[in-house]
């Protein structure tokens, strides 16, 4: 089954005039690391690439994150969604990224799970993009590496109701 991803150079032009909408400059690399990033989740949606990790070492201030938020919203109206999960710090950064892909995409799309939220876990399922803790990312690898896999959670925010979720971003 072929997954849907957006193509590198619409999801540059879309992240220069996002961050033009924020008052922030851009230039001609900032536009080729955008269509890097855009390859590099491509490349994880629709192979099992060689590395199972990718690093994009990008510095602070780069649209990292409001890529992904980009990213994700646009992937919002599309005919076979890979399914994204995205691990952040705080709760506070869960909220405010759920937020911004869902306000980007005009729709609800993403939902933050947490332990000061009301999201259920049916709600993770039904959510193309899920965003947890780290604490909670950490508490499911515990509790699998103990074989206790049905206390961990872990199939509830890696399956979501259009399969396997196909990108992980941490």
């Amino acid at each position: 089954m072929e997954y849907s991803t957006v193509n590198k150079q619409l999801f540059a032009e879309k992240m220069a005039a996002r961050q033009s909408a924020l008052g922030n400059a851009y230039s001609p690399a900032l536009k080729k690391a955008w269509g890097e990033l855009a390859d590099t989740f491509k490349q994880h949606i629709t192979q099992s690439p060689a590395n199972k990790w990718a690093v994009f070492p990008l510095p602070t201030g780069t649209g990292k994150t409001q890529g992904l938020a980009l990213y994700c919203a646009l992937l919002a109206t599309a005919k076979k969604h890979p399914g994204i999960l995205i691990v952040t710090q705080f709760k506070d950064e869960a909220n405010t990224l759920a937020f911004t892909i869902n306000d980007l995409a005009e729709k609800t799309v993403a939902v933050a799970y947490h332990g000061d939220n009301k999201t259920t876990l049916e709600e993770c399922q039904r959510a193309s993009v899920l965003i947890i803790t780290h604490s909670a990312f950490a508490l499911i690898q515990k509790a699998k590496s103990e074989n206790k896999i049905l206390e961990s959670n872990w199939h509830q925010f890696t399956q979501w109701e259009g399969g396997q979720r196909k990108l992980t971003v941490i």
